[in-house]
């Protein structure tokens, strides 16, 4: 039995949105004193996977309104820069990210 352990093109910009939605939040989390004895590491370490995290979001909203078509050519370029940048693009990556956020929607419920 093979079991697929690459991402498709759409599962690693699934990762690289949810990387973004990360570091912003944590950013957030920084700047207005929200769990200050963590914030500021789990924002380093999401911010090493997206060094763009608000405008990469802005532009996927943005493609979302405008029906997408005209933009895709650079949010793949982004896409593309932001997976090598973190130099993965295999199962663990999507793994790692969820494990993320429920780390994050556990703190949101104590």
């Amino acid at each position: 039995m093979t079991q697929r352990m690459i991402l498709s093109k759409e599962e690693m910009e699934e990762v690289v949105m949810k990387r973004c939605w990360l570091a912003r939040y944590w950013g957030l989390a920084v700047q207005y004193g929200i769990y200050p004895d963590i914030s500021m590491s789990k924002y380093e370490y999401w911010s090493s996977f997206a060094p763009l995290p608000l405008e990469y979001v802005t532009s996927a909203g943005l493609r979302a309104k405008d029906g997408g078509s005209n933009e895709l050519e650079e949010t793949d370029m982004l896409v593309h820069d932001l997976t090598v940048t973190a130099g993965e693009g295999n199962i663990e990556t999507m793994l790692a990210v969820d494990k993320g956020l429920k780390e994050l929607a556990f703190l949101k419920k104590g």
